[in-house]
């Protein structure tokens, strides 16, 4: 995100008092870091999950091909 590293409590007090002196409006470096780290994991996440529900569909899909053709054989035999 492109304002992931500003702090918008700092923000909030620049737009209120903007003739004042410059606070610092960024948040700490290691704080940045954390919170992309944590966001990276969150979505990795997600993305496993969507694949596992993927692959998941996939398997009845082949598990139902092969019930289907089974059947078939069966009253073919009949």
């Amino acid at each position: 995100m492109w304002m992931d590293d500003v702090d918008i409590d700092g923000v909030s007090g620049v737009l209120h008092d903007a003739m004042t002196g410059e606070p610092n409006v960024k948040l700490d470096p290691r704080v940045v870091a954390q919170n992309r780290e944590a966001r990276n994991a969150a979505l990795q996440r997600q993305q496993q999950v969507e694949q596992a529900g993927v692959m998941s569909e996939v398997n009845a899909n082949n598990a139902h091909a092969a019930q289907a053709e089974t059947l078939a054989r069966g009253r073919k035999a009949s």
